[in-house]
């Protein structure tokens, strides 16, 4: 367990392997490693492929220091310890301002150990670097990231065998301090040590009262979203809510549309009833030609499976992989050639959507498109929409995000799936809630 052990020692969890210099120098690079480590936590794309971490740099001042921080930033580069997506800049011939940063892909496993830095100024602003990027989290993310100081994690969770991955036993070591943090992305998700909890660990967390939790969470919520995207198309897919300030209004041109549309209600009703995947997995089975695709999967790796062996139970997965794949391998695979059949609609606003490419963020997306517009969606819905209920009408309750899902007590599970329908309503489907009651492990 990482702990403070005086009052001027802070002990600071950076990646295995790296050799800090003494004095104030470490101790500035002990908060920038510190920090990414942290960030890289947060997403499995970062973990595994690399992604970019967006870091402002009002956030590297506060951490690292006003005066000299880029020097710092630029010493972790030379050590080989970071790398930095370096064409931002504001056009001065000065160095350009570190808009993003991830892990050396040597030091991206996972493994991390325990440094002591003594320096007070550093440790006065890694005390404050915990405070949330209000900008960042807006009025609905800032209420999320409060409420994770209501969940505690049992001390007996990494002792788990089947938790023993170095990247899941970093995040159960941070719950277990009670290093809370929360940062959203370009999509507008939101991303906390809760999200980037292990499924296998879940069954650890309580609350801090010691109340058993459940999940709460839409069924087919990714195809489902889909549907309604196709039925009202966003002009724009880096901001695909219309109206996007207009909160209280019904959503109703979303159900007005693809109730015109036959095979896009089809594919709602198959979402609603959570039938979707097995009606594409039977007409996997029932294919006359190859069923054979290439797909990659979250870790990049390019597989080669028979759609047609895949269980019911796993096509769940296998299944969503296609759509959000690069348009020729999307093509190819037999399960879109089945949309392309049968929901002819929803095929051409897919393909319709990876057509050319947009800047997002410090991006430039093009195939990724249909998932970040899904995930914004989820976003919206999810942390801005039901949030901003829960701060009103629930204000003490504790409740977290994990996506498209809501942790909660089990005696609230009831209340939250009937806000999470209400909310989907609004668009005109109804979609299935469903509640898991996590089995509580306590040693």
């Amino acid at each position: 367990m990482i702990t403070d052990t005086a009052p001027k020692i802070y002990r600071v969890v950076i990646p295995a392997g790296i050799d800090l210099p003494t004095g104030v120098a470490g101790a500035k690079l002990a908060c920038l490693l510190q920090h990414v480590l942290t960030l890289t936590c947060l997403s499995d794309e970062r973990r595994y492929r690399g992604h970019w971490a967006n870091v402002h740099s009002d956030r590297w001042q506060s951490l690292i220091g006003k005066h000299g921080y880029r020097r710092v930033i630029n010493d972790a580069r030379d050590a080989g310890y970071v790398e930095i997506n370096e064409p931002y800049s504001d056009g001065s011939k000065t160095a350009p301002f570190t808009k993003s940063i991830r892990l050396a892909k040597k030091f991206c496993s996972g493994r991390a150990q325990i440094v002591t830095i003594t320096n007070q100024p550093a440790i006065q602003r890694l005390a404050k670097s915990f405070e949330p990027d209000t900008e960042n989290l807006g009025d609905t993310g800032l209420f999320w990231f409060r409420n994770l100081a209501n969940f505690r994690l049992d001390e007996t969770a990494p002792a788990d065998p089947a938790l023993r991955d170095p990247w899941t036993q970093l995040v159960l070591a941070k719950l277990l301090d009670n290093r809370t943090v929360a940062t959203r992305c370009d999509f507008r998700r939101l991303h906390t040590l809760l999200t980037q909890t292990a499924r296998d660990a879940r069954s650890y967390l309580s609350t801090m009262h010691n109340e058993p939790l459940a999940i709460v969470d839409v069924s087919a919520a990714q195809p489902l979203i889909i549907g309604l995207l196709a039925a009202s198309p966003p002009t724009n897919p880096t901001q695909p809510r219309e109206p996007a300030t207009t909160r209280r209004v019904p959503l109703l041109p979303y159900g007005a549309h693809f109730r015109s549309l036959p095979d896009v209600e089809k594919w709602i009703r198959l979402c609603e009833s959570r039938e979707i995947y097995r009606y594409l997995w039977q007409s996997v089975q029932d294919y006359a030609e190859s069923t054979l695709a290439t797909v990659t999967t979250n870790t990049g790796h390019r597989v080669t499976i028979d759609m047609r062996a895949i269980s019911l139970s796993s096509f769940k997965r296998s299944s969503l992989i296609p759509l959000f794949d690069r348009l020729p391998q999307m093509e190819a695979n037999p399960v879109f050639k089945i949309i392309v059949r049968d929901f002819p609609t929803i095929a051409d606003f897919i393909r319709t959507a990876k057509s050319k490419p947009y800047r997002c963020g410090n991006r430039v997306i093009s195939h990724q498109v249909l998932a970040c517009l899904a995930q914004r969606f989820e976003a919206e819905t999810i942390v801005d929409d039901v949030g901003r209920y829960l701060m009103q009408n629930h204000p003490d309750e504790p409740v977290a995000t994990i996506h498209d899902a809501i942790l909660c007590r089990q005696t609230f599970s009831k209340t939250a799936q009937q806000i999470i329908k209400t909310q989907f309503e609004r668009f005109g489907v109804s979609p299935s809630v469903k509640i898991e009651n996590l089995e509580r492990i306590t040693k």
